[in-house]
């Protein structure tokens, strides 16, 4: 494996770190940075003053069911979604029928509903990192383009989608089933608690069946319980079907229909057929920044991009996430880029610098997508993009495309283009309902 050559952020020329000068963090104004209709309800309500990492924003949430802090606009909506989830509930629990079946249930109730245990599970809080986090240097990978592993290009077969009883039959692979029960001793116990009936009802609400929002975890769990009918209604959130997605919409049916056993054991067999190695396979796996459901997209993602070469350094990547704000911004990552795959300009080959992924295009540009929310062009920052750009220039001579979904400063825009980059802003609404669509997130 080839290695970068770092080079020191002192040996830089002086034009290129200085030009257009640096900004310090501060403070943002929601009204800014959100929607006008999501910033307050009769629930829930977002402080006007939003605080940031350097390129994620950082939003304080107060609701009826207890305050939050959120990295990440993608996150807010994931949050907002189960504050939503939450209040459809709390209505519902107010209803004649729902009390009289209550009553009548000998497991679950109203009371329970919206308890929260005494020993709740120890959720992966984010952590406010700075922007080294983007170019965070791994321990053996450290600034060096991926060149190992074996690359299959070819299309996989498709994910099972039957009921809880239906098998695929690699199931009966032994080497397969002893990496899925190995993988499971260290994975969450909890998650093999959750059950069809709080999938359905997670389902119905448009909300993430593994979340680790406790207080919604244990009200989906009472709620199925009193409603072994299936004859409460609420308002139905519609999963997301997107044209040629073929393994996404399949991923979508999987993760409703099937266990978490089978869900697991069914993502150990994708990973295995891309050829990812079994020690990768439990580090991803066992990586509880990424909930089944995160991992179950992760890795529909990572497969619709055919025959892009080192598509396999994705999943390697995604095992070094250490927080569940991180590994939702670097879901979003893999999800634009067979956006772009699909939609703009097939890729070619998927590299990376230190923690962050890129490609290349077959018109041999360079192409770096961030999701940020907000960026700043501070000195750590405009020292790392340099660094970035001398390396990658040693292995690509080509056009270099950076593209942001979000906003950047014009500081962070002109140092971009003094570094030799074009600055892109071709990721508009369209591009932001296909990100929503594909990651299930509901407004």
């Amino acid at each position: 494996m080839k290695k970068y050559i770092i080079v020191f952020i002192l040996l830089l020329p002086f034009n290129v770190l200085a030009a257009g000068g640096y900004e310090k963090i501060h403070d943002l104004q929601a009204t800014g940075q959100l929607p006008a209709k999501i910033l307050k309800t009769d629930y829930y309500q977002i402080d006007p003053i939003v605080k940031s990492n350097g390129f994620l924003n950082i939003y304080t949430i107060k609701s009826d069911f207890g305050d939050y802090e959120v990295i990440g606009n993608l996150s807010l909506l994931v949050l907002l979604r189960e504050l939503f989830a939450l209040q459809e509930l709390k209505n519902l629990s107010k209803t004649k029928v729902f009390a009289e079946a209550a009553a009548n249930s000998a497991t679950g109730s109203v009371e329970a509903m919206f308890h929260v245990a005494t020993n709740p599970v120890e959720t992966v809080k984010g952590i406010p990192g700075g922007v080294n986090r983007l170019f965070k240097r791994t321990k053996d990978t450290a600034g060096a383009v991926y060149d190992g592993g074996k690359d299959v290009t070819g299309e996989a077969a498709g994910y099972v989608t039957g009921s809880d009883d239906e098998k695929g039959a690699e199931g009966d692979n032994k080497n397969l089933g002893e990496t899925a029960v190995d993988t499971t001793e260290k994975a969450a116990d909890w998650y093999f608690g959750v059950t069809a009936g709080q999938r359905k009802w997670a389902k119905k609400l448009g909300v993430d069946p593994y979340t680790r929002n406790e207080l919604l975890q244990n009200a989906l769990r009472e709620v199925s319980k009193i409603d072994r009918a299936g004859s409460f209604a609420v308002m139905l959130a519609p999963i997301p079907r997107i044209p040629g997605s073929n393994y996404v919409n399949l991923a979508n049916d999987a993760i409703w229909n099937l266990s978490y056993e089978e869900l697991l054991e069914q993502n150990v067999v994708k990973l295995t057929e891309l050829g990812i190695s079994e020690a990768t396979i439990k580090d991803f796996l066992e990586n509880q920044s990424f909930s089944p459901l995160m991992q179950t997209y992760l890795i529909a993602a990572v497969l619709q991009l055919e025959n892009v070469k080192n598509r396999n350094i994705l999943i390697e990547l995604a095992s070094t996430k250490d927080t569940e704000d991180f590994a939702r911004f670097y879901l979003e990552t893999v999800v634009l880029m067979t956006w772009f795959d699909s939609q703009k300009e097939k890729l070619s080959e998927i590299n990376s610098f230190g923690e962050l992924p890129y490609s290349i295009d077959k018109k041999n540009r360079l192409i770096l997508i961030l999701p940020v929310d907000y960026l700043f062009w501070t000195k750590e920052l405009a020292g790392m993009a340099a660094d970035m750009t001398s390396n990658v220039n040693k292995e690509n001579k080509g056009e270099k495309d950076a593209i942001f979904l979000g906003d950047i400063s014009s500081l962070s825009e002109t140092g971009m283009k003094n570094l030799g980059w074009n600055v892109k802003d071709e990721l508009n609404e369209k591009t932001k309902q296909f990100r929503d669509k594909y990651l299930g997130v509901i407004e």
